[in-house]
C-alpha cells in the first residue's frame, strides 16, 4: 500500500465517521424533540379529563385528590 492510497483510506474513514456521528446526533435531537411532544400531549390529555369528569377527574371518587403528581388518600394519615 502506498503512502498515496493510505492518506486516501484515512480521508474516506475520517469522512464515513463524521457523516454517522453527524446522523446519529440528529437522530438522537428528534428522539428528544418526540419524547418532549409526547409529555406534553399526555400532560394536556391529563388536563383535559381532569376537567371533564366529575369528582375531579378520578371518576367521582372524592376520597382521592391529586397531590404533586401523584394519588395520595384523604385522612390515610
Amino acid at each position: 500500500m502506498t503512502w498515496e492510497a493510505a492518506t486516501l483510506v484515512v480521508i474516506a474513514v475520517t469522512g464515513i465517521l463524521t457523516l454517522v456521528l453527524t446522523q446519529v446526533r440528529d437522530i438522537l435531537l428528534k428522539v428528544d424533540e418526540v419524547l418532549d411532544a409526547w409529555r406534553r400531549v399526555r400532560r394536556t390529555i391529563t388536563m383535559l379529563s381532569g376537567q371533564s369528569r366529575a369528582g375531579g377527574g378520578n371518576g367521582g371518587d372524592d376520597t382521592w385528590r391529586k397531590a404533586g403528581g401523584r394519588k395520595e388518600r384523604r385522612g390515610s394519615r
